[in-house]
């Protein structure tokens, strides 16, 4: 049985201030969620990515603190793996301003609506990957690997080789 691990920081001194551990499942539990990438909302919301390899798709799960427990309901579903070569996730997060997820693979970036359903993917041929994304307002932030890049975009609606600038 898997489960999930949040830590609590004191901005003050940096300790361990509080350890919590849950279980997400979506039916049995053996079959339970292990999030490797998640996007912290505020203080008690969560949006975690899993990917279910034998169902060929990722789930995105709210996951909503109240004092000491956990709240967990399935956001969205994609359909479909996204990348066909079973590359790994590099990152992910939620743009509140336009109620859109994103999902990096390599130097790929796909952007999903709150159903799951592909809106855009966009393509860098910077021979990079991407290390993280972040999202502020209407703008996403992407940070490449091996020579420390953050770009940034204004995510307005234009074509898609001038969306990311440095």
């Amino acid at each position: 049985m898997r489960s999930n691990e949040l830590l609590q920081i004191d901005k003050k001194d940096m300790q361990v201030k509080r350890i919590w551990t849950f279980a997400v499942s979506n039916g049995k539990r053996e079959n339970n969620r292990y999030f490797l990438n998640a996007d912290v909302i505020d203080d008690n919301t969560i949006l975690a990515l899993f990917h279910s390899k034998s169902k060929h798709r990722f789930e995105i799960w709210k996951i909503t603190r109240t004092g000491n427990s956990f709240k967990v309901k399935e956001a969205a579903t994609t359909d479909g793996d996204l990348i066909s070569n079973s590359s790994q996730v590099q990152s992910f997060t939620y743009n509140v301003a336009h109620k859109c997820y994103y999902i990096a693979f390599n130097d790929y970036l796909f952007k999903i609506d709150v159903k799951g359903n592909l809106v855009n993917y966009y393509h860098f041929n910077a021979k990079r990957e991407v290390e993280g994304l972040a999202s502020y307002k209407s703008k996403i932030y992407i940070a490449m690997n091996k020579r420390a890049e953050v770009f940034d975009s204004n995510m307005a609606k234009q074509p898609q080789e001038q969306a990311l600038k440095k």
